[in-house]
This record gives C-alpha cells, sequence and structure tokens, in this order.
C-alpha cells in the first residue's frame, strides 16, 4: 500500500519556534550571522527555539519562524527572560514568591550570575563573599536598619511583622556567608534587630 505524507504548512513548522531567555554571557558574546538565511555581519542577533534546536537568527527571520510581527517577537522575548529571573528568585526565596521588589532586596546581589547557573543546571549556587555581603546589607536595608533605611523605596516594601520575622532568615544566611567563622551568633536575631532599630531611631 502507497502511504502519502502530506508536508506540514507554513504556520505549523513556524509557530513550533518561541523566544528563549538568554543569559549575559550569551548577550555579549552573541553571533552575528543567522542560522536562518544566512546574513552575516548583523549587529544582533536573538536566540529561538523549538525544544530541540537553538537557532541564533536576526529579528525579521525571527518574527517568521516564530509566527508573530516584530513587536510581538520583542515582547514574547522579553517575557521568556522575566520567566527565567522569576523561576530563580522563587527557587532561592520561595517565602516572598510573587514579590519581586521583597525578592530582590533579600537575595537580588549577584542575582544575574546565580540565575545563568540555575537557567543552566537548575541547581542554586553559593554567594561569593561580596554577593553575600551586598544581600546582607540590602536585607538590612528592607528591615529599616540600615543607614538607608528610612527611605521611601524601602518603606514602600510594605513588610508585614511576618515578612520581618522570614527577612531575619535572610539577613543570617547572607551575614554567615559573607564573615565564614568569624560570625557572630547574635546577628539576625530578634533581639539584634531590636538593638538596631532603635540605635537608630526607628
Amino acid at each position: 500500500m502507497r502511504i502519502i505524507v502530506f508536508p506540514m504548512n507554513t504556520a505549523q513548522q513556524t509557530n513550533a519556534f518561541r523566544p528563549v531567555a538568554t543569559n549575559s554571557f550569551e548577550t555579549f558574546s552573541m553571533q552575528t550571522t543567522c542560522d536562518c538565511c544566512g546574513r552575516e555581519n548583523l549587529k544582533k542577533t536573538v536566540k529561538i527555539s523549538d525544544g530541540k534546536v537553538v537557532m541564533w537568527v536576526g529579528a525579521g527571520c525571527a518574527a517568521k519562524k516564530c509566527g508573530m510581527s516584530g513587536k510581538g517577537f520583542l515582547s514574547a522575548q522579553d517575557k521568556a527572560n522575566g520567566h527565567r529571573t522569576r523561576n530563580f528568585l522563587n527557587a532561592v526565596c520561595p517565602e516572598f514568591a510573587g514579590r519581586y521588589a521583597v525578592q530582590m532586596e533579600m537575595v537580588g546581589a549577584g542575582s544575574s550570575r546565580r540565575e545563568q547557573a540555575f537557567d543552566r543546571s537548575g541547581s542554586i549556587a553559593p554567594m561569593t563573599t561580596e554577593e553575600a555581603r551586598l544581600n546582607f546589607l540590602r536585607a538590612c536595608e528592607a528591615i529599616r536598619m540600615g543607614p538607608q533605611g528610612d527611605e521611601p523605596t524601602v518603606a514602600r516594601l510594605a513588610l508585614t511583622r511576618e515578612d520581618i520575622t522570614i527577612a531575619l532568615g535572610y539577613v543570617r544566611q547572607a551575614y554567615a556567608a559573607w564573615k565564614g567563622s568569624e560570625a557572630r551568633a547574635d546577628v539576625g536575631s530578634e533581639e539584634w534587630l531590636a538593638k538596631g532599630r532603635k540605635a537608630r531611631g526607628f
């Protein structure tokens, strides 16, 4: 019996591709030749995938391969990058899932580097000493412990009493990663918070 296989139409072929999030390394080292049409010396290429094949293509080819308008593709690409960031922050700071501003104050320093590692392997890379120091200072600000703790940008986080109790855990975590064996046992405790606030007039 003769079997006739009908090819997929163009819409089916193009819609299989979607924008894919890029990391900082890829952004600064992207290729300049389109994998679709072969044009060379492009100022910028973008990353798309059908789940199996990854292609770096020009913006026009990307929109066609994904079956979108140029603006539609850029919007979808922004969402793809945003999803990657949210996935990382929700993994490393789950207690504040969905509260991006709070998550950035707790674990935001060095998040780009750690986000890339998480995107590649699904594992959470430890903070460097400098990242830990910066996260400690930012978390302290968020709970009104730091020198800029009374600024409106921090006040807008609107942390509840329960939130602050959770945030102290991130203060302790960052402080321990920063100081190592020299870390003081009291830092990040309720007593430490009360003393610090009183000293700063909060």
